[in-house]
């Protein structure tokens, strides 16, 4: 049933936290390039070595700069399904077609997670954890369902509804300095922190959406972790983005965007 799996899914994400540990000073990112179909158009994403990326992405191939890293990708953000080989910075990894700077943004697809390590040994390990766990929480939450049918609902009520739609922003992070991510359109809460984004803009707009009329997609910054305290006001296709600070030499936290499909 779709409140039991919903309820798995939360149990898994929770564990993974556990299951792939990495202490503040071992933490090292890497940036991994993603071609977003558009031509030559991309966009970089920020992968913690050892610890899920689950933030979907439309992508046609992806590569990397860091030579003491390797990366997979997988079809659904549990990273329960890999998505081709592991990929090098000698080798990177094409997902449609041959990649190139003829595709469409129309060619690309989904990619559900990422998980970068230093080594294919520490890759491998790490999938099988990833496996392990969630093996785990599919047996707990098939039990607790049974067990609390309360506690199931409870879950799935307060569940992203996963509609698959995913939005393009670009952020202006200092006078002049632009980047581009994806966010879920699903009115969940999305962390910069990490991301492509960073913690720091001056305004941002909506640029793509990819599942849904780029025109009725509405998204709204927040100063804060919990998605509570607005910054600036809203972004939607039509009304031109959102001015986060008036001053552009002191631009403002940012820690969290939600996006929805206007209906």
């Amino acid at each position: 049933m779709r409140t039991s799996n919903l309820f798995s899914s939360a149990l898994l994400l929770a564990s993974l936290a556990t299951a792939l540990p990495l202490s503040s000073h071992q933490a090292k990112t890497i940036q991994v390039q993603i071609k977003t179909g558009d031509g030559d158009a991309s966009i970089q994403i920020t992968v913690t070595l050892d610890q899920l990326f689950t933030h979907p992405q439309q992508a046609v191939a992806a590569s990397i700069d860091d030579p003491t890293a390797v990366c997979q990708a997988f079809n659904d953000s549990a990273a329960t399904e890999p998505l081709g080989s592991p990929f090098t910075a000698n080798n990177g990894a094409t997902f449609v077609n041959d990649g190139s700077v003829a595709s469409v943004a129309s060619d690309a697809i989904t990619i559900g997670a990422f998980l970068c390590s230093n080594s294919s040994s520490k890759l491998l390990a790490d999938e099988a954890t990833i496996a392990t766990s969630a093996s785990s929480s599919s047996s707990s939450s098939s039990s607790s369902s049974s067990a609390s049918p309360s506690a199931s609902s409870s879950s799935s009520s307060s569940s992203s509804s996963g509609n698959g739609v995913t939005v393009t922003i670009e952020l202006e992070q200092s006078a002049d300095q632009f980047v581009q991510g994806q966010v879920p359109a699903d009115d969940s809460i999305f962390l910069t922190a990490g991301t492509n984004f960073g913690t720091l803009g001056l305004d941002f707009s909506i640029v793509a959406a990819q599942g849904a009329d780029v025109n009725k997609i509405k998204c709204q910054a927040f100063y804060d972790t919990s998605a509570t305290i607005i910054a600036g006001t809203f972004a939607m296709g039509p009304n031109g983005g959102d001015v986060l600070t008036s001053d552009r030499s002191n631009p403002v936290t940012l820690n969290a965007f939600k996006c929805s499909v206007v209906t």
